[in-house]
């Protein structure tokens, strides 16, 4: 083969690569949507396109992440070079390559109907865990954060559930408000997250000092459904969606106790 034979065959088995790896994850959302369907209280309650949409946009929220972090790796290593310093721009360039090598290997997250796929999560522990990871970032350092964790409450109880489940749907909250405030420009920025026993159920609480859910927000969202906006695009409710239909599956709920210029 010429030079020009090889760059249109790697092009054509690129291509066909993408292709297979399409028809492979079309077929994994289909078997987890059967499997899921085995789940009690899930048949009827929602249909194949919502459990597809909350598959595929949590799969989306992962990658649109790390894309961001990859952006910030490109302005770190650009001031680098305009500066001159070599080695902190390869270390920089070194970053960036492995997220974008990490892109590819996000996998596609699904509860499943067999026992196994649950456990028995502990609330606190799993609430900690995520905060302590998030406010380690530099944006989330700028937001007051503070627990209001009821201090027995894992010795109490665990909850039987998808564990990433459960974390995947506590940081679309915690991004939510977070950008919701720095967005609207509040000051101070202040998140607090709870836990409590009530009723033999546990509750998780996430007040913010945010500038409140607009109306027609609060009321799609409540419908299990995004307002009409472009697909991903800020501010339609889409997270919120998501995270709602996430609580739902694992028998539990998402309620807006106060929503308003003070807060939510």
């Amino acid at each position: 083969f010429t030079r020009e034979d090889q760059g249109a065959l790697e092009a054509m088995a690129a291509q066909a690569g993408l292709a297979i790896q399409n028809v492979r994850m079309y077929a994994e959302l289909k078997q987890h949507y059967e499997d899921l369907k085995q789940i009690k209280g899930f048949v009827g309650a929602h249909s194949a396109l919502e459990w597809m949409r909350m598959v595929s946009t949590n799969w989306g929220h992962g990658i649109k992440r790390e894309v961001g972090q990859a952006l910030i790796s490109v302005d770190l290593a650009r001031m680098a070079y305009q500066k001159g310093e070599s080695q902190k721009m390869l270390k920089e360039l070194e970053d960036l390559e492995t997220i974008i090598k990490g892109i590819g290997k996000i996998p596609i997250t699904a509860p499943l109907s067999d026992e196994d796929a649950f456990s028995k999560v502990q609330i606190n522990q799993l609430v900690q865990g995520y905060l302590q990871i998030r406010w380690k970032t530099a944006m989330y350092k700028l937001v007051e954060m503070k627990t209001d964790l009821q201090p027995d409450l894992d010795d109490q109880v665990t909850v039987k559930a998808s564990e990433e489940w459960l974390r995947r749907g506590l940081e679309i909250l915690v991004e939510n408000a977070v950008q919701a405030m720095f967005n609207a420009k509040s000051d101070p920025k202040r998140l607090t997250v709870g836990s409590r026993l009530v009723n033999n159920k546990v509750e998780i609480t996430i007040s913010d000092s945010g500038p409140g859910i607009p109306k027609e927000i609060l009321e799609q969202v409540e419908q299990g459904r995004p307002i009409d906006k472009p697909s991903g695009s800020r501010g339609a409710g889409v997270g919120l969606a998501l995270a709602k239909l996430i609580f739902e599956v694992c028998q539990g709920s998402l309620k807006v106790l106060e929503t308003g210029k003070t807060g939510t």
